[in-house]
């Protein structure tokens, strides 16, 4: 499966997370060089381990996508350790080689990505 180069969060997502305007709501990523930030809207988001589901991927999609940011998000099942955890996945759109995402922070991230667990080069 062809796929840019990925970078998995440590944090399983919650069965429910409250994200608080000025509190945990913020979201930066440095893509090729280049700084691209997001605010998520205040709210509940919900996302179930058992179904694979979570509210977050569509919804920081549809932020990236406002500020055109290369990147897209997308819930991963992490299976190093037990129980098997949902996490965040930021995956570059482009699958050559020559990108990066280099750097992952703000309010939000320990709250839904923690650090990056897993580096997965992109594939052709």
């Amino acid at each position: 499966m062809v796929h840019g180069l990925r970078k998995w969060g440590s944090t399983h997502l919650p069965v429910e997370e409250t994200v608080t305007a000025g509190v945990n709501d913020y979201m930066s990523f440095i893509v090729d060089g280049i700084t691209y930030s997001i605010v998520l809207d205040a709210g509940v988001y919900r996302s179930n381990r058992d179904h694979f589901t979570s509210d977050f991927p569509a919804h920081i999609n549809k932020k990236l996508s406002e500020v055109n940011a290369p990147i897209f998000c997308r819930l991963g099942g992490n299976h190093q350790g037990t129980p098997v955890k949902n996490v965040l996945v930021f995956e570059h759109k482009n699958t050559g080689e020559h990108y990066d995402i280099s750097n992952i922070s703000g309010s939000a991230i320990d709250l839904l990505f923690g650090q990056i667990e897993i580096t997965e080069e992109s594939s052709q």
